[in-house]
């Protein structure tokens, strides 16, 4: 497995792409990341998963502590654009009631769009 990630701004959010299969070691790319993009209270970052067909259990653990993380840190981490089987794992393991997730990378950018900034 493999995992790139892009990082690019829209307005003062952050959004990070994941290209590939979400794995043990690219889960612990995630959260390395993710680490980069955020840097106190207050901060937001929307994650795009879109490229990002499959995950394992290495992958979900990584995408449980990356919102635990925030969560503890006071940030705000929304995981975006989920492709089907990723979205189906999540609902079959009821994780989609801890993570923070948004149909869309739009969606995500109006949600915390609303929240308020750093």
């Amino acid at each position: 497995m493999s995992i790139d990630f892009d990082l690019e701004r829209r307005g003062d959010i952050p959004v990070l792409r994941a290209r590939g299969e979400l794995g043990e070691q690219e889960g612990l790319e995630l959260v390395h990341a993710v680490s980069q993009a955020l840097d106190g209270p207050g901060d937001r970052v929307i994650i795009d998963f879109s490229e990002t067909p499959t995950v394992n259990s290495g992958g979900l653990g990584a995408m449980v502590r990356v919102q635990a993380q925030a969560n503890t840190q006071e940030q705000n981490v929304v995981f975006a654009a989920l492709p089907p089987f990723v979205l189906a794992v999540l609902q079959t393991t009821r994780l989609d009631s801890f993570l923070s997730i948004s149909p869309t990378v739009q969606e995500a950018l109006a949600t915390l769009g609303k929240a308020a900034p750093k």
